[in-house]
């Protein structure tokens, strides 16, 4: 699905997902119709005196044009322990620490988002880790929802050849599939090993506004979908 072409006009763009919007920022959660939702790392005071009430928070399920990119951030949080356990399945020592995997996000008839099977890149050589070629396995840009692989090197951001790549892919988007009005908070997501993770990797999502050499917001990797209908 590589294109090229001019690249899109870029507007303000309110991040929705499961992604923190500062790197010290808690993770989103969900919230309700009433407004009423939990907020992370604060404490309600049930005797009635907090002297600030909490933020009106809105279900992002409740919306479809929320609710994909909270789907699609539930499947890439999903999608890690999948790229593990393909690299076990070689049986050849592979892992997420020395060769790189990845796969494509799509979206369902039912709206909610799954993964592709499974890419496995080359195997390592001395002093470099050829990056893994994620094959389009029937996805289209009607369904296509992002992708995601790792990167041994712990470089949580896109080389220069993966962001070319996705933003060249977003562009074509927008300019031929209009009904894509998503398009924008799609995103490449980039998988790193961290011990000082207390999952012990970090997910990152890097959007088209995302710039270069820039780190993507980090994705919960606790993440789930919304309910299904």
């Amino acid at each position: 699905m590589t294109d090229s072409g001019p690249p899109a006009q870029l507007d303000d763009v309110v991040t929705t997902g499961q992604r923190r919007s500062s790197p010290t920022a808690p993770f989103p959660a969900r919230g309700s119709s009433s407004g009423i939702g939990d907020t992370p790392g604060r404490t309600i005071d049930l005797a009635g005196d907090d002297p600030e009430p909490p933020p009106q928070q809105n279900d992002p399920c409740a919306d479809p044009a929320t609710a994909l990119p909270w789907n699609a951030d539930a499947a890439a949080a999903g999608a890690v322990a999948a790229l593990a356990n393909k690299a076990a399945s070689l049986n050849d020592g592979s892992s997420l620490s020395n060769r790189e995997f990845g796969a494509n996000l799509y979206m369902t008839n039912t709206g909610q988002v799954e993964i592709t099977e499974i890419d496995v890149g080359p195997e390592a050589v001395v002093g470099d880790v050829p990056e893994v070629e994620i094959l389009p396995r029937g996805t289209t840009y009607l369904n296509w929802m992002g992708d995601i692989h790792n990167h041994p090197s712990g470089d949580g951001r896109l080389s220069t050849n993966e962001r070319n790549q996705f933003n060249a892919r977003i562009d074509r988007m927008i300019r031929d599939f209009p009904s894509r009005t998503d398009a924008l908070a799609l995103a490449a997501y980039v998988v790193i090993l961290d011990p000082a993770s207390p999952h012990g990797y970090r997910i990152y999502a890097h959007t088209r506004g995302t710039g270069a050499d820039e780190l993507g917001k980090e994705v919960n990797p606790d993440a789930v979908p919304c309910p299904s209908n």
